[in-house]
């Protein structure tokens, strides 16, 4: 389990015992324990080692290392959703703590000699160069924010049974709405408390059964197996899944916890996990995670959050590749959608040369009508 005081212990004693100034840190903490990172989240060691180097007064840069976290087309699959996580706070931790902030590197599954000579490169470049990179075997590739080409499909109809996570909250009831007016016949909205316990349940039901629409209110905990495996189950001719639940627990990264950290993780990271691995048998017309776009620009105060829906933004891309239905909504201030991996913009490691992603506190709007947004 990852602990910041004895980070910053062997932190001490390291600088210590080799009395001589800390010109950089790598750090390797999200390719461990691989077999684990849906539980505890990947991302915990990284922000207790954030933390630690604070604590134990290192100022230099900090890089962070993932494996199988990006994707840099379509012969590269990303294997590692959960490492994405880190990426997500790096974001965050580029904003908050600049001058002690180096970068990300997503390395290959096998890191030969060539990789390992672009990797002393890319750490010992000069501080302001590119600091999102994917090493492969064509060399160092940057990231960069493009407009992806448009779908060549018709795009998501609703029809018959669509199931909404948080379903009686305000995104997931605008969705309900959306979807009972596009042909949807049945939706299996899912919260904690379940239908006469969630506030405005009992409203929305009425309205939706005007519009024609069967609405089931399942009380379901979207983070635990046996929750998702019986909701499934109850459902078996699921057309969609629309994942809109999620938690907030903001704060600045050096008073984010363990548990802040499992609080934003499970509604979003654990029950999406649940949900794709719950549904595989299903054939679906459409998986739509709700994202933000915080886990691409990042946004202070929100490390726990960036790097729940970059995890999210990473699954998508994974279902993409193994032929699933998968998009993930990428939300910006108030709640409008920035861009939608695969249909309007997307994130990627592509040659260096273009103009590089923008890192703000504040995330940029393209104002466009919430609910078309849905669809390609």
């Amino acid at each position: 389990m990852a602990d910041r005081g004895r980070f910053a212990e062997q932190l001490r004693d390291a600088r210590a015992e080799f009395d001589a100034p800390v010109t950089g840190v790598l750090s390797l903490l999200a390719l461990a324990d691989a077999d684990s990172e849906e539980k505890t989240g990947t991302v915990a060691p990284t922000l207790a080692l954030v933390q630690a180097l604070g604590d134990a007064g290192v100022e230099a840069p900090l890089w962070c290392a993932t494996q199988g976290a990006v994707t840099t087309g379509g012969s590269d699959p990303l294997a590692h959703p959960a490492q994405a996580q880190v990426w997500g706070l790096g974001q965050v931790a580029a904003l908050e703590h600049p001058d002690r902030w180096g970068g990300l590197v997503d390395l290959p599954e096998q890191l030969d000699e060539r990789g390992a000579a672009h990797l002393r490169a890319v750490l010992a470049a000069a501080h302001g160069g590119e600091d999102q990179v994917a090493i492969r075997a064509a060399g160092v590739l940057a990231r960069r924010l493009t407009r992806a080409a448009g779908s060549s499909g018709t795009g998501w109809q609703p029809r018959g049974t669509v199931l909404i996570t948080g379903g009686t909250g305000a995104l997931g009831a605008h969705v309900a709405r959306w979807a009972a007016e596009n042909g949807a016949d049945h939706l299996v909205l899912a919260s904690r408390r379940g239908g006469e316990a969630a506030p405005g349940a009992a409203a929305l039901g009425d309205e939706l059964a005007a519009l024609g629409v069967t609405a089931t209110f399942a009380a379901c905990d979207v983070s635990d197996p046996e929750s998702v495996r019986s909701l499934v189950a109850e459902h078996p001719r699921l057309t969609a899944v629309v994942h809109t639940a999620g938690s907030l627990d903001d704060g600045v990264l050096d008073h984010l916890t363990a548990d802040r950290l499992d609080h934003v993780l499970r509604p979003k990271v654990t029950a999406a996990a649940l949900l794709d691995r719950c549904t595989r048998h299903l054939d679906l017309d459409a998986f739509v995670l709700f994202s933000s776009a915080a886990a691409t620009f990042g946004n202070e105060g929100q490390a726990n959050y960036a790097a729940a829906n970059a995890h999210l933004d990473a699954l998508a891309q994974q279902r993409q590749a193994l032929g699933l239905p998968a998009t993930s909504v990428a939300w910006g201030p108030g709640r409008t959608p920035v861009w939608r991996r695969g249909t309007r913009r997307r994130s990627s490691c592509t040659a260096a040369g273009s103009p590089r992603c923008p890192r703000t506190s504040r995330s940029p709007r393209w104002p466009r009508p919430s609910a078309t947004a849905l669809r390609p």
